[in-house]
């Protein structure tokens, strides 16, 4: 305890000023900060890699109170302990602006609480609490200080001082006292009528209007093969739509449980009696009759502190999990073709059920692994978790500066029907395996480089060895696709996209009976247009442009349009 006898006049009106400072700092940084003292559960949905199409957040005053509710619930109600030195303090710096204050106020007047575990957390939000166990604490030492002091140190020039000084902040203090009341009313009422207090919903809802032209009426393989007898050479314009509404849950505030339904009646244009190719598939068809059935489920928790995740995955979630550093994989946001979302190496066995794992070493360096396969509640022969087909991927990647990100990838495939099931190229590169047990192995590179200030470059190759497990043959296939990203493009907020790739071919082919590789070569060209009219609206008109379909120059072009509508919510 100081002597107070040894305080100067200075120090003691000083510290008058700066504990009436404090009071009204402290209440109005708890008014300002506390809706961002926690991260909210949506934003755990984001740090799932990559491809779990994120969705912007709500500005309506309802969402926010939300927030709040739960930014409360998790806010720490551990014991303050009182501090005798602010080198205590384990995240308070001599370079942080309020260090010398803070000294001040602990060292020579102890009226600065901290935590148990050494930390005095001052980014964090305020709760009254714990603003009330340290104003106790000041105005104890205020009036051990009155009741101390001798007439040389305390007047009634020091105490009219502090007296004015209140009376200049009763305003603010009153408006802030009266915010925090009306805040804790409305939390109060929502909080009693809230769906959910760990549960937040994401939705997003497709309207499109599309169709195509040319094409052959008989679609042949280039091995001469009739893959379809198309009665029409051009569609009638379909109009469409797909909706995904996503729970995400979290239970401990770093994991999430995602459930996600997915009604869609975009019927794909690979039927026989349209283009008959998997070439024209749009990223986001899928017809169910508009039934609201579970189109994905997993659950994923963090391990090794903030550096790990382990995956669990119910259902459609390989190409979730994995970063496939594309920034065009949003089926509602990004490529309009389901070939240039994502490289088809992530969709090898079409599997449905995956376990995995991700770490990052540092910012810049990150591997993952993943188990998949399609059939796992089926516990009949060739199917279950390890008797049928099954996909396992291996990836590093790597950001070696802000602007760019790689990453490598080898998937190990096991095929017991001999098909890669990527649904993105020909057909006889996706049944590499020629209809037999079929072991596959695949390698992929894939870049993204955001060239400032207007230009994103992303590309991906992808080269896939295939073995039928009897000997008998063996096949290659070889894939690329590359996009050119325009932002501000005739407005500040819309982007241009310009794509060319070469969907799966059949590159090369040994042994007998099993045919051979594909001649001709098939071109994607693709090209659409974002033109954000709000946060939560956006309208991509764009085409996609097929040149010699299914790897045969004797089939006609075909054209694709697309005029694409996407709400957020």
């Amino acid at each position: 305890m100081y002597d107070i006898t040894k305080l100067a006049k200075t120090e003691l009106k000083l510290f008058y000023t700066v504990l009436t400072v404090l009071l009204s700092t402290t209440l109005l940084m708890a008014n300002r900060t506390i809706a961002e003292s926690v991260a909210p559960v949506e934003k755990l949905a984001q740090n799932s890699s990559t491809s779990t199409n994120s969705q912007p957040e709500s500005s309506t005053q309802t969402d926010k109170n939300l927030e709040l509710i739960e930014q409360y619930n998790l806010l720490p109600s551990i014991p303050i302990a009182q501090v005798t030195s602010v080198s205590q303090f384990s995240d308070v710096q001599p370079t942080d602006w309020a260090f010398q204050a803070l000294q001040s106020l602990v060292e020579r007047y102890g009226c600065i609480a901290g935590y148990p575990n050494g930390t005095f957390r001052g980014n964090r939000a305020l709760t009254r609490y714990e603003f009330a166990a340290g104003l106790n604490a000041c105005l104890d030492r205020v009036h051990e200080l009155i009741a101390t002091a001798t007439s040389d140190v305390v007047k009634k020039e020091d105490l009219a001082t502090l007296q004015r000084l209140q009376e200049e902040f009763a305003a603010e203090l009153a408006t802030l006292r009266g915010r925090v009341d009306t805040l804790e009313v409305h939390t109060a009422e929502l909080e009693a009528h809230q769906f959910s207090p760990i549960v937040k919903l994401v939705g997003e809802a497709i309207f499109s209007v599309s169709g195509f032209t040319g094409g052959s009426t008989t679609l042949r393989d280039d091995r001469g093969k009739v893959l379809t007898t198309n009665a029409e050479s051009a569609s009638n314009v379909a109009f469409s739509d797909r909706l995904r509404i996503n729970f995400n849950a979290s239970f401990t505030g770093q994991d999430l449980l995602n459930i996600r339904f997915q009604p869609n009646n975009t019927t794909s244009f690979a039927g026989n009696t349209l283009t008959g190719t998997n070439q024209t598939r749009l990223g986001f068809d899928g017809n169910n009759g508009n039934a609201a059935v579970i189109s994905r489920l997993f659950y994923q928790f963090p391990v090794f502190g903030q550096r790990g995740r382990i995956f669990i995955g119910a259902v459609n979630t390989p190409d979730d999990f994995l970063n496939t550093i594309s920034p065009y994989e949003g089926p509602g946001t990004g490529s309009i073709s389901r070939f240039g979302l994502r490289s088809p190496i992530y969709r090898i066995g079409n599997t449905n059920t995956s376990v995995g794992f991700d770490y990052n070493f540092t910012d810049k360096i990150q591997i993952s692994g993943l188990y998949g396969v399609p059939q796992a509640a089926n516990s009949s022969p060739k199917n279950g978790l390890f008797n049928g087909t099954f996909a396992a991927t291996g990836q590093i990647s790597l950001k070696p500066t802000k602007t760019l990100d790689v990453a490598l990838t080898y998937v190990h495939a096991y095929l017991s029907d001999g098909n890669l099931n990527t649904s993105t190229g020909s057909f006889l590169a996706d049944n590499i395996g020629d209809s037999q047990p079929t072991n596959a192995d695949s390698y992929g590179l894939e870049a993204t480089w955001r060239i400032p200030p207007r230009f994103t470059f992303t590309s991906w190759v992808n080269y896939t060895a295939a073995n039928q497990t009897s000997g008998r043959g063996a096949a290659e296939s070889f894939n690329y696709m590359t996009f050119l990203g325009l932002s501000k493009a005739f407005s500040k907020s819309n982007e241009l996209v310009f794509g060319f790739g070469q969907p799966p071919k059949l590159t090369g082919v040994q042994g007998k009976g099993v045919g051979g590789s594909e001649r001709d070569t098939s071109y994607q060209i693709e090209s659409f247009y974002k033109i954000h009219m709000s946060d939560h609206l956006l309208i991509t008109p764009g085409f996609i442009y097929i040149i010699n379909p299914e790897n045969n120059s004797t089939n006609n072009n075909i054209f694709v349009g697309v005029l694409r509508t996407t709400f957020t919510f």
